[in-house]
């Protein structure tokens, strides 16, 4: 079986590329890219000829069964724009569908918008839940935050410049007191970050340039009493992969009951097997 290479590209500037990813775009027989051009640009400047051809969400159904094709006698490598595929890029579909079919899947880690936000943040951050970009749905992505500020954990958020105001609007209008950190142009010449409430970041920025990076703080919530509300975070934690007694420590801090209350609500409530401890 062929291996697939998920190479992680630069999110602004080329010297981000690793010799690794410089390495495997010369070595594998083809390059699947979300837009060919962008990648063009990057093995142009590192004079790589690999041939290239496009994947993204509009052909990806399409395109699936010739790469898989290929992938029977050649390795390949899927790359996006910038970054990594997979995070808020196409990506996922390919990738499961050649571990399907046995194929090796390899990772060559690169930049991330996400880590190197957080490196320069001013908040002390333990953990974190990335959302990637908001829902266009305000209300859902409010019952998010909300759901992360029970766990004392932050949430970041990537944004276009379109929608970073009315973003940051809808946090003002919630908590106007939250601190909220933005980074833009990651890496690039105009690289810059800014740390306030909303309203100062919504003053700071004015005219929206380029990819945003935000981090928010968590505020204070009271603890839940209310039983409903702890069956569904309970589900939701279920969901994200953590195990049981994880869960119970996260439903134990942001409630009123102890942790072996907060294991048996759980037991009780989730069908099917249990994760092990």
């Amino acid at each position: 079986m062929s291996n697939l290479y998920v190479i992680s590209t630069p999110i602004g500037n080329l010297g981000d590329l690793s010799s690794r990813a410089i390495d495997t775009f010369s070595s594998v027989d083809l390059i699947v890219a979300e837009d060919t051009r962008v990648t063009k640009k990057i093995l142009s400047h590192f004079d790589l000829h690999t041939p290239l051809l496009s994947f993204n969400d509009h052909n990806a159904t399409d395109r699936i069964p010739e790469i898989l094709n290929q992938l029977s006698n050649y390795d390949i490598a899927i790359t996006t724009d910038a970054g990594t595929p997979g995070v808020s890029d196409p990506g996922n579909l390919l990738v499961d569908a050649a571990r399907s079919q046995g194929h090796t899947i390899v990772s060559i880690p690169g930049p991330s918008a996400v880590t190197s936000a957080i490196s320069i943040c001013p908040f002390s951050i333990k953990r974190f839940l990335f959302l990637g970009f908001p829902s266009k749905n305000t209300k859902d992505t409010l019952e998010l935050i909300k759901q992360s500020d029970l766990i004392e954990s932050h949430t970041i958020f990537f944004e276009s410049p379109l929608r970073i105001l009315s973003f940051l609007k809808s946090i003002n209008d919630s908590d106007p007191d939250r601190l909220v950190f933005i980074a833009r142009e990651i890496t690039k010449i105009h690289e810059e970050s800014f740390t306030g409430t909303a309203q100062d970041c919504m003053n700071y920025i004015k005219t929206p340039k380029g990819e945003f990076t935000i981090i928010l703080n968590p505020i204070k919530v009271d603890k839940i009493s209310n039983h409903e509300d702890l069956i569904k975070i309970i589900h939701k934690l279920h969901l994200d992969g953590l195990k049981t007694k994880e869960i119970a420590r996260e439903i134990s801090t942001i409630s009123h009951i102890t942790s072996g209350e907060a294991y048996k609500l759980i037991v009780d409530n989730l069908k099917g097997p249990q994760q092990n401890d």
